[in-house]
C-alpha cells in the first residue's frame, strides 16, 4: 500500500514560540522542538523524523493503543497494561526499560486527568528536569496557552470525547484510578476481552503500585532527571490545591470555566 502524504506541516519551533517559552522559565529541552501547521502543536524533535511512519503505521487488529495527554497517568497505565498482557512475565519489568516492552503507537484506552493536576505535575516533571526555572506560576501560563507539548489539554481531551461510545474505545480516568484500581481494572479487563481473574488482576495492581513502580526506576530510569532523581513525584490526586496560590488558582478556574463547558468527565 501506498505511503499517504501527511494532511500537514511540521516546523521547527519559532524564535517567538521559544522566547516565550524561555520568558515562563522553560528552557531548551535536551530532545528539541517542533510544531505542526496548521494547529501549532509542540511535539519532540524526533516526531518530525518518525510522523510519515505514525501516519502511515498498519495497525493489527490485536493492537492496544493507549492515548493520553502530557502527565496524565502514561506511564502508569502503560504498565498496566503491559502486565495485564504478560501476566507470567512480570519479572521482565525489573530487567527491562518500559519503552523496550511496549510502544506508543483496534481497540484504545485514552487515560485523562483533571488539567489542575495535569499542570502541577507537569510543572515538577520539567522542574525535575532541570528546564523549568521559574515557579508553577510560569508553567501554568504556558499549559493554558498551549505551548507545552501536545498542545491545549481541553482540545485533546476533545477529540477523544468525541468518539466517546465506540466499540473499541475505552476511557479511564486517573482519579478513578487512584480511588478504586481493582474495580477500574475490572473494566479494563472487560473491555480488553483478556479474560483475567480477580486474582491475576491483584497481581497486576501490586506489580503497578506508585511505591512499586517508583522502586524499580532506581535500577531502570524513566527519564534521566537532573534533580530529585525520579521521573515519580507524588502520584497523588489534588496536588494543585496544596502548591496554588490562590490568585493562580482563580485564574486556573477561570480559564477551565471558559474551555471545559461541554467536557464533563471531571464533574
Amino acid at each position: 500500500m501506498a505511503a499517504s502524504a501527511l494532511p500537514f506541516s511540521i516546523e521547527d519551533l519559532t524564535e517567538v514560540h521559544a522566547e516565550y517559552q524561555k520568558s515562563l522559565g522553560l528552557s531548551d529541552v535536551t530532545w528539541g522542538q517542533v510544531c505542526t501547521k496548521p494547529g501549532g502543536l509542540v511535539l519532540p524533535l524526533a516526531y518530525k523524523k518518525l510522523a510519515a511512519n505514525y501516519y502511515n503505521f498498519q495497525f493489527r487488529s490485536g493492537d492496544i493503543v493507549l492515548l493520553s495527554y502530557l502527565k496524565s497517568g502514561t506511564v502508569w497505565t502503560k504498565e498496566i497494561l503491559w502486565a495485564m498482557t504478560h501476566l507470567n512475565e512480570l519479572h521482565l519489568a525489573d530487567e527491562q526499560h518500559i519503552d523496550d516492552r511496549n510502544y506508543f503507537i483496534d481497540r484504545v484506552v485514552y487515560v485523562a486527568r483533571n488539567p489542575k493536576d495535569v499542570c502541577l505535575s507537569s510543572y515538577n516533571f520539567f522542574y525535575n528536569l532541570g528546564v523549568m526555572e521559574t515557579g508553577l506560576a510560569g508553567c501554568a501560563e504556558l499549559f493554558m496557552n498551549g505551548m507545552l507539548y501536545y498542545g491545549l489539554h481541553h482540545q485533546h481531551l476533545r477529540e477523544a470525547l468525541q468518539h466517546r461510545g465506540h466499540k473499541n474505545l475505552h476511557f479511564m480516568l486517573y482519579e478513578d484510578m487512584k480511588a478504586d484500581l481493582m474495580a477500574e481494572l475490572r473494566k479494563l479487563n472487560s473491555f480488553l476481552g483478556l479474560g483475567i481473574d480477580d486474582d491475576g488482576l491483584k497481581r497486576v495492581a501490586e506489580h503497578t503500585k506508585f511505591e512499586t513502580m517508583k522502586a524499580r526506576e532506581k535500577s531502570i530510569q524513566i527519564v534521566p532527571m537532573t534533580k530529585d532523581g525520579s521521573f515519580f513525584h507524588k502520584g497523588s490526586v489534588g496536588g494543585w490545591s496544596k502548591n496554588a496560590s490562590q490568585e493562580l488558582d482563580a485564574k486556573m478556574d477561570a480559564w477551565i470555566k471558559e474551555n471545559y463547558s461541554d467536557i464533563d468527565i471531571f464533574k
